[in-house]
């Protein structure tokens, strides 16, 4: 994971927190896949326990901040030139 995304993450976990008033039952968690494309995209996944109701029901999942971003380039780039 590259320096801008572990920063985009601890921002976002830091701003997830703060905005979203995270409950004592809430969970906060960062995910990562590769799509389809070869992609590193990351993600911040709430679980929220409480409002699954008390019938046992699934718990209330909401995500937010996806980010992605292609592997660096094996070959360099043209760049500029003077």
């Amino acid at each position: 994971m590259s320096a801008r995304q572990v920063a985009v993450v601890a921002v976002t976990l830091t701003g997830v927190g703060f905005l979203a008033g995270c409950a004592q039952g809430d969970e906060v968690e960062e995910r990562s896949f590769v799509d389809q494309h070869g992609r590193a995209c990351a993600y911040v996944l709430v679980v929220d326990r409480e409002d699954s109701g008390d019938d046992g029901g699934p718990p209330d999942l909401d995500v937010g901040d996806v980010d992605c971003d292609y592997p660096p380039s094996p070959f360099p780039t043209g760049g500029a030139r003077p």
